[in-house]
């Protein structure tokens, strides 16, 4: 099992306010799912609007890339993603168990 920093950027795209209402809605079950069932230990909004950062794993650079291929937010293009592979050095006790699974 590898870990990875995944980063999104906005896209400059515009939606109708009920379509990005659903790509949202869409977007945060499976953002919930993936925290749910381990595949990322958590995610954030970057403060300035730009997208979001998030801790995961899987397999491979690939797998964690093709993971958010059911996301809407990037099949509608609303953001892209990238990807770097981490060494988990230092973590506090609660993430002791996300790591062991």
């Amino acid at each position: 099992m590898a870990y990875f920093v995944m980063e999104s950027f906005k896209l400059d795209k515009t939606f109708e306010s009920d379509e990005m209402a659903n790509l949202v809605a869409g977007h945060r079950e499976v953002i919930k799912n993936a925290v749910a069932d381990g595949t990322i230990l958590f995610t954030g909004t970057k403060t300035d609007g730009s997208g979001s950062i998030a801790i995961m794993r899987a397999d491979s650079i690939e797998a964690a890339d093709a993971f958010f291929d059911t996301d809407p937010f990037r099949t509608a293009g609303v953001q892209r993603n990238t990807f770097k592979e981490i060494k988990i050095n230092f973590f506090t006790d609660g993430v002791k168990e996300w790591l062991d699974k």
